[in-house]
């Protein structure tokens, strides 16, 4: 497994080994990693020809990380994902970009909203004054989750250029999720959900209601950066609930799934694991 790695403004890099890491962007000029030592960072949002600069959070496979903003927003980053954030927002807005998943706290303020922008699909914004919500965006999936579990926010598709821009706005209120299709160009889907199933992760669980094996396997893929394989007497559709705590070795935490789905497993060479009966 890879470190973490914080790629900061200036492009010095810091690789941090823990697999549960914790940054604190401060509002003063300091940077906190772990509990550990204060660095000295820029304290400004812009260069002196007006380009505004940006750290990069890197989170592997295997392994998640939390970042308190310059605000005081707070974002839980999830395996195989990448956060873009300034140093310190500038005046008029609060703007990051995210690539794969995370949970954000966003700080209330009337002035500033904040939004989210999406790597793989530059046409779609999340955009919150203060609430909490979590965002899905994994590079190869085509859609794009967002649960929203206090508060409010809005998903604006924008489309076209110039004369011609359009703006489209989906609402969203607590206990709902919606499914925005990245080739549809379009929400392909809106209803009330147990939020708790989508944000357990953040407390290192994974909470399953009816959810195939299929998916939940892909899941456990990217927590524990391994591949995991289903025996072709496997259906890939068999639902199961239940509940995997991720701070279980990935072999603890295959032998649960296993008996969920009446099946066993084994250890493939040269890296995964298979299920099969």
């Amino acid at each position: 497994v890879t470190s973490t790695k914080l790629v900061l403004s200036d492009k010095s890099e810091i690789s941090i080994e823990e697999e549960k890491s914790e940054i604190n962007f401060g509002k003063t000029n300091g940077l906190i990693i772990n509990n550990r030592d204060t660095l000295a960072i820029s304290n400004t949002s812009k260069t002196e020809s007006g380009e505004i600069v940006m750290n990069q959070l890197i989170v592997p496979y295997g392994r998640r990380s939390r970042v308190t903003l310059s605000d005081g927003t707070l974002v839980h980053v999830n395996s195989g994902s990448r956060l873009i954030f300034p140093n310190k927002f500038t005046a008029d807005k609060r703007e990051v970009f995210l690539s794969g998943e995370a949970f954000f706290e966003v700080k209330s303020e009337t002035q500033r909203t904040f939004a989210v922008k999406l790597l793989k699909e530059k046409e779609l914004s999340i955009v919150a004054t203060g609430t909490k919500f979590n965002v899905n965006s994994y590079g190869n999936d085509d859609n794009v989750t967002t649960v929203l579990t206090e508060g409010e926010v809005q998903l604006i598709q924008r489309t076209g250029n110039g004369l011609f821009n359009k703006q489209q706005t989906t609402v969203m209120n607590p206990g709902e999720l919606t499914e925005w299709s990245v080739s549809q160009k379009s929400v392909r889907r809106q209803l009330k959900v147990d939020t708790e199933t989508y944000i357990s992760w953040i407390e290192g669980l994974l909470i399953f209601n009816g959810e195939t094996i299929e998916n939940i396997t892909s899941r456990l893929e990217k927590y524990y950066n391994t591949k995991i394989f289903l025996g072709e007497n496997i259906n890939k559709s068999y639902k199961l609930t239940g509940k995997l705590d991720l701070n279980d070795s990935i072999e603890e935490t295959m032998e649960n799934l296993s008996i969920s789905a009446s099946a066993d497993f084994k250890k493939m060479e040269p890296k995964g694991y298979q299920i099969y009966k």
